[in-house]
This record gives structure tokens, C-alpha cells and sequence, in this order.
């Protein structure tokens, strides 16, 4: 074998080696992109949800999460503290719903930004929510259910105390 062959075949491994290397680098830079867009779009679907249902679990770990998924946001982050600064409100008025509403609406705007949303998601399609009767009364059905499943409990409850401090008072004589 001469140098020359030698050699050829030393550069043919070196360049499969460095494809494959590469290869990887590329597939997991990619992955990691993939899944931190991923990761944005699930908050901003989260957010998007409640604006219609109000906070669920998911929703509220989706933005306990923003500081993370977003930490190369730096607009995004901004107005996920202004927001959250605005919900601190313990008892709000009507103006400061308002703001506190404004505020998440802006959030989600950001996010879209992010997202590569900025025409296509806009302003007032954030603050226009479907919302049909049959879902209304429907959540209203449901939280009127609930209330007297409490105050049944809360009857039962009464009901069965009184019952067993009675026992309690015939032992005792």
C-alpha cells in the first residue's frame, strides 16, 4: 500500500467520523429547538384555553414555567412579571379585573410574537372569546351542582356531630 492510499484511507475514516459527529450535533440541536418550541406553544395554548375555562392546574404550571421555557425571551419574561404583578391585587375593583386582564392578554400577544405569530395572531383576536350560551349554562349548571353537593355534605356533617355529641352525652351520664 502506498502513502498516498494510506492517507486516502486516514481521511476517509477521519470525514465518516466527523459526518457522524456532526450528524448528531446537528439531530440534537434540532431536537432541543423542536422541543423548546413545543414547550412555548403548550403555554401559550394553556393561556389561550384560559381565557375561556379560567386557571386549571396545567394552566397555571404553563406559566409558573414561562421564566424557564422563555429565558431567551426577554419581552416575553417582562410582561409575565408585569402580569403577575397585577394578580397580586388581593381584593381588585373593576378597574383593576381590567388590568389584570389587559395584562394577560398582553402576555399571550408577547408569546405569539415569540412564536413567530406577530400579524397573525393578533390584538383583538386575543380578546375575542367564543364563549356560547349552552357553555355557559352548562358551567353554571355545574357550579350550582357543586354548591348544594357542599351544603348536603356540610348538612351530613352537622347532622352526624350532633348526633355523636348526643351519644357522647347519654355515656357520660
Amino acid at each position: 500500500m502506498s502513502t498516498l492510499e494510506i492517507l486516502l484511507s486516514i481521511l476517509t475514516i477521519v470525514v465518516a467520523l466527523l459526518s457522524a459527529i456532526i450528524s448528531v450535533l446537528l439531530s440534537n440541536y434540532f431536537r432541543d429547538k423542536t422541543q423548546k418550541r413545543a414547550d412555548k406553544m403548550n403555554v401559550l395554548c394553556h393561556l389561550m384555553r384560559s381565557r375561556l375555562y379560567g386557571w386549571d392546574y396545567q394552566s397555571l404550571n404553563a406559566v409558573n414555567l414561562i421564566d424557564i421555557i422563555f429565558v431567551d425571551s426577554k419581552k416575553v419574561r417582562e410582561q409575565w412579571h408585569i402580569y403577575f404583578d397585577r394578580c397580586k391585587i388581593e381584593n381588585p375593583s373593576e378597574v383593576q379585573l381590567k388590568d389584570i386582564s389587559d395584562a394577560r392578554n398582553k402576555l399571550i400577544e408577547e408569546i405569539a410574537k415569540d412564536l413567530g405569530y406577530k400579524d397573525k395572531i393578533t390584538w383583538d383576536q386575543i380578546q375575542n372569546v367564543y364563549y356560547p350560551n349552552g357553555i355557559h349554562t352548562c358551567i353554571v349548571n355545574q357550579n350550582k351542582y357543586q354548591e348544594e353537593q357542599l351544603k348536603l355534605i356540610n348538612y351530613l356533617n352537622r347532622q352526624f356531630e350532633f348526633k355523636d355529641q348526643s351519644d357522647n352525652n347519654k355515656n357520660a351520664l
